[in-house]
């Protein structure tokens, strides 16, 4: 169930180009709260997944772009 506080950084995240961009050239951003009693965010990775092993996780690089987005990731959650 998504409370208000989910709703809002859905939609920061949904509204965020680097955001979005991340989650195309990587794969699914996965963000939940941790245990009942709200303690934290974790932020999972899913890596896309290729039909040649080459390219298919896990060889993919994450470059600066995609640690300032997943660092802004991590910014809306702790203010929110």
């Amino acid at each position: 169930m998504i409370n208000e506080n989910g709703k809002n950084l859905a939609e920061k995240f949904t509204n965020d180009l680097s955001i979005n961009s991340l989650s195309k050239q990587l794969g699914n951003i996965k963000i939940q709260s941790l245990h009942e009693d709200f303690s934290g965010y974790s932020i999972e990775l899913e890596f896309n997944r290729s039909i040649f092993p080459l390219i298919s996780a896990p060889n993919i690089a994450i470059n600066k772009n995609h640690w300032d987005a997943l660092n802004k990731i991590a910014k809306f959650c702790i203010e929110s």
